[in-house]
């Protein structure tokens, strides 16, 4: 499904994060074992349509939260290879008998 404004009134990534977390899309998503949006199911999907500087404003903020985001699971996806490299190097020393 492709969702493009109509005018310059609506940002394009402000529809994208309104889609990506503000709406459920379970709620218009038909079909059992291939599910699909459909115009018809969308077309009573409301979009808030705030002024420009405040979807601007939203956008920004949002991908602000989104790098942060990214960059927790980076760090957490590090720290958990640190601590699977530590679990390793401590039975690798406790199946030598070097552990006291």
């Amino acid at each position: 499904m492709v969702v493009r404004p109509k005018d310059d009134r609506l940002l394009r990534d402000f529809v994208e994060f309104y889609f990506r977390g503000a709406v459920n899309l379970e709620a218009v998503t038909t079909g059992a074992a291939q599910p699909q949006i459909t115009r018809q199911s969308l077309a009573p999907v409301f979009v808030p349509v705030p002024q420009l500087s405040e979807q601007k404003r939203i956008v920004d903020l949002l991908r602000s939260v989104q790098q942060h985001s990214h960059g927790l699971q980076s760090h957490y996806r590090a720290k958990l290879a640190d601590l699977d490299a530590l679990r390793q190097a401590l039975l690798q020393k406790a199946f030598a008998g070097e552990l006291c």
